[in-house]
Formats: C-alpha cells, sequence, structure tokens
C-alpha cells in the first residue's frame, strides 16, 4: 500500500482535521492563562501556586512527549492520538468540576499530556498523504498552533465574562471529544510500527533530564539561581543526563535513537528550534505586555486582557492565512531555505518592534512580522526531521523536536523575568518593564532567530536515511 492510496476522505479533510488537534492542543495551553489572576481569589490559594497551573501542563507536555511518540512509533500512530485526546479531555473535565486547588492541579496536569498530539498528528501526516501534499499539510497544522496560542487568551476572557471559569475547561473538554470522534471517522491510513520493546529505563531518565531543565529554567528566579535546589537539581539533571547517553547508545531499542538524532540535518534543525521557541515566546509575552501596560509607563496602551488578547489574534490568523505559501515554497525549495527565511523575518520583525509601538495596531503588525516567520520555521523543522529519519522514528523524532521548542519558550519566560526584575517602573502600584528593558529583549530575541538561523545554514541540502 502506497502512501495516499488508502484514504478515504479527500485530503483537505484529514490534514484538516489533524490540524485541528495543533489548535487543541495550543487552545489548551493558553486558555489558562488569563484566569490566573482570579484563582487566588476563587480557590484561596497564592499567586505562586495559582502559576503552577500553567507551569504543570508545560512540564507534563514536555516530559510524555517523548514516551508518546515512541509509543506511538511502536504501537501505532493513530492509537496513541486517541489516547492522548481522550486524556486531554478527562483532564479538562476533571478541572470544570473541580472543588479545590488539588482538583484543579490534577485536571491540569493530565491537560499537558495534549502537547503530544503535534508530534504524532505531523507523522501521521507523513504516513498517509501523498509525499506532494505533505508539506501544506505540515504547514497548515504548524500554523493552528500559533493561531490558537493568538486565539486563547481573548476567547477564555470572553466564555470566563460570559459564564465564568469552569466554562473555559467545559469548552476544552468538549473540543477533544469531537476530535476523537472525527479521528475514528475521517483519519485511516498505513498503520505503520517500528519493532522492537519499549525502553522503560531509557524513556524514565530522559523524563527525569527534562523535568529537571524546565524546572531549573522556569523557576530558577523564584528559588534563586545559587540556591541549593537549584544547583542541586541542574547537577543531577547532568548526572542522569551522562548516564543517559550511554546507556542508549547501548540499547537495542532506545527510547530515542540517538545516532539519528545526531545527523546534521536533525541536530541543526533542534539547534534551530530551540532559538526560534525563544524568539517566538518573548514576542507574545512583550506584545501582550505593551498592550495592557498602563499609559504611564510611557509605551503602555491600557488595555484589558480581552481587548489585548484580541488585537494578537491577527498574528495567528497570518500563520494560517499564509500556510499554503509555506507549503507551496517547502516543495518547491525545500525546509532548509524556508527556515532560513523564517529566521530572518523573524529578526526582522522584532526590529519592527523596536520601532512601531505608538498604538495597538502597530504593536499587532509588529508581532504579526515575528508570527510570519515562525510559521515558516515551524513548518520548515518537521519537514525537515521527517525528511531526515526512517519512517518508524517519525513520531520520536518530531517529539523531540517539539520539546526543545518548548525549552525554548520557557527560557524565553525566564529571560523576560529577569530583565523585568532588573529594569521595571512601578505605575499605578504595579510593577512594568522599562522600555529600554523591551528594546534589550528585543534585540536579544532578534539575535536568537539569526542564531537559529546560522544553525539552519549548516544542514545539508539532502538526507537520504533507509527506511527499515
Amino acid at each position: 500500500m502506497t502512501r495516499g492510496t488508502a484514504l478515504k476522505y479527500p485530503v483537505w479533510l484529514v490534514s484538516g482535521t489533524l490540524s485541528m488537534s495543533g489548535l487543541a492542543a495550543s487552545l489548551n495551553q493558553t486558555l489558562v492563562i488569563p484566569l490566573l489572576p482570579i484563582f487566588p481569589i476563587e480557590l484561596g490559594v497564592s499567586a505562586d501556586a495559582a502559576t503552577w497551573l500553567v507551569t504543570i501542563t508545560l512540564l507534563i507536555g514536555a516530559i510524555s512527549v517523548p514516551t508518546l511518540s515512541r509509543l506511538a512509533d511502536l504501537y501505532g500512530k493513530r492509537p496513541i492520538l486517541l489516547v492522548c485526546l481522550a486524556i486531554m479531555a478527562a483532564g479538562a473535565l476533571i478541572s470544570a468540576l473541580a472543588n479545590g486547588y488539588a482538583a484543579l492541579f490534577i485536571g491540569r496536569a493530565l491537560a499537558g499530556f495534549g502537547m503530544a498530539l503535534i508530534p504524532i498528528g505531523m507523522s501521521i501526516l507523513r504516513d498517509t498523504l501523498p509525499p506532494e501534499r505533505v508539506g501544506s499539510a505540515v504547514a497548515l497544522m504548524s500554523a493552528t498552533l500559533g493561531f490558537g496560542g493568538a486565539l486563547g487568551l481573548p476567547l477564555s476572557g470572553l466564555i470566563y465574562d460570559a459564564v465564568g471559569w469552569r466554562w473555559v475547561f467545559g469548552f476544552m473538554f468538549l473540543v477533544p471529544l469531537l476530535l476523537i470522534a472525527a479521528v475514528l471517522i475521517v483519519v485511516r491510513g498505513p498503520n505503520i510500527k517500528a519493532g522492537g520493546r519499549f525502553d522503560f529505563i531509557g524513556a524514565t531518565a530522559l523524563s527525569v533530564v527534562i523535568a529537571g531543565v524546565l524546572l531549573v529554567v522556569s523557576r530558577g528566579s523564584i528559588w534563586e539561581w545559587t540556591s541549593f535546589t537549584t544547583i542541586g537539581l541542574s547537577i543531577f539533571s547532568i548526572v542522569v543526563l551522562a548516564a543517559w547517553i550511554p546507556f542508549q547508545l547501548r540499547t537495542r531499542d532506545p527510547i530515542l535513537h540517538l545516532r539519528t538524532m545526531a545527523t546534521r540535518t536533525v541536530a541543526f534543525t533542534n539547534i534551530a528550534a530551540v532559538f526560534v521557541g525563544f524568539a517566538l515566546f518573548v514576542s507574545m509575552l512583550l506584545a501582550m505586555q505593551q498592550l495592557q501596560a498602563p499609559l504611564g509607563t510611557g509605551y503602555g496602551l491600557g488595555l484589558s486582557v480581552t481587548e489585548a488578547g484580541l488585537w494578537m489574534v491577527p498574528s495567528g490568523l497570518a500563520m494560517v492565512v499564509l500556510s499554503p505559501l509555506n507549503g507551496y515554497l517547502l516543495n518547491r525549495v525545500g525546509g532548509k531555505a524556508v527556515l532560513i527565511a523564517g529566521t530572518v523575518i523573524i529578526a526582522l520583525g522584532y526590529v519592527a518592534r523596536n520601532i512601531f509601538y505608538h498604538t495597538p495596531l502597530e504593536v499587532s503588525f509588529a508581532a504579526a512580522l515575528v508570527s510570519i516567520g515562525t510559521a515558516f520555521a515551524y513548518a520548515a523543522m518537521p519537514t525537515l526531521i521527517m525528511s531526515a529519519v526512517p519512517l518508524e522514528q517519525t513520531a520520536s523524532a518530531n517529539g523531540l523536536n517539539t520539546v526543545l521548542r518548548q525549552v525554548g519558550t520557557s527560557v524565553s519566560s525566564a529571560a523576560v523575568a529577569a530583565v523585568v526584575s532588573i529594569t521595571y517602573v512601578l505605575v499605578d502600584g504595579g510593577s512594568y518593564p522599562t522600555w529600554n528593558g523591551i528594546v534589550i529583549l528585543n534585540i536579544v530575541a532578534a539575535v536568537a532567530a539569526l542564531v537559529g538561523g546560522a544553525a539552519a545554514l549548516a544542514i545539508p541540502r539532502s538526507q537520504i536515511v533507509p527506511v527499515h
């Protein structure tokens, strides 16, 4: 059976269904952010405890992606995709019905399993679609990630204002249920599986390393960078990683095929992923700061969370609108050229951010430039990864790329927090970054994007890997 011959439904319907799973994964992370200020009041917890409702989702997501992606390679991508959707629905239901912080925390932890929808969905696209349609489908799915991030902020505010915070999670309960039905009906195709057994020891050790890195990056400023907890966890993660690498190289069926990951295409694409992830999230954080900060800061526009979120929607929408162009370029010039172009556009977007900031339209325009560049890069990276690994390793290879993007976003969040703690201004009882601090962060993010582009330059034009 050749790819594309088993499709019962049109390509656009299959790719659209899987792209909606990417949208759901993105919404799953961003819908809760506008609710953070109200949780201390509703649940009687501290503001720091409330932020853990975001942190735990990102943490569990990053930990579970390599494991679930490898399980998808071993036992079938469609079944594991359905399992992820079911766990995500269960987490949303628990959150909606939560009678206290503990239950909501558990629900948000289960929601993290939705992050695996991204690499698994993209791998299904490669397995099922005709080769000439994969690029455009991956571009669309990549675009929905950005669109979901932009849409989640105002959508959450609108639902909360209308019917309360529980219905935000009620909405996220319905979305995966509908997707389960759609996947069962629409998504068919060759059930490509890798041989071998699941590497429990390797998966556990990798999870420990990922958890350690993300906890240090995301909580280091709170624990203090020189504290025993931060330094001890850093050293422990390094020791586990040092033991894990030779173990993986000796293991017959590793959680990650490190020799494949070390090929130039995969390695330099993953390096670019960290820097592009950093650059994207800086833009999202700073744009929302600029739109919501009071006028007294000298740059703030004084909008509400919902109003600011609505001004960010065009950024995500631009990614979706341009996805056909991304797909065309991927087929015409290849992933390397598209990735380099994306990083250059991101850098130009940050230059624009330092020039255009006087009105909501200007802030939205500059943020859209960064998002457009990110759309190019996010479409190119999984395409490059999938072109360089065997079919039976696509989910796990894409999973690592997804995790590394998440590492980049976590580092960017820590960088923004660090700069704000050093350069801030007090206005109306609140602490906000100074304009000089924002300019510095824009420059750092532009440089990060260009470093990602430099990594892309090292990717070979073509690399053929045999499918075993």
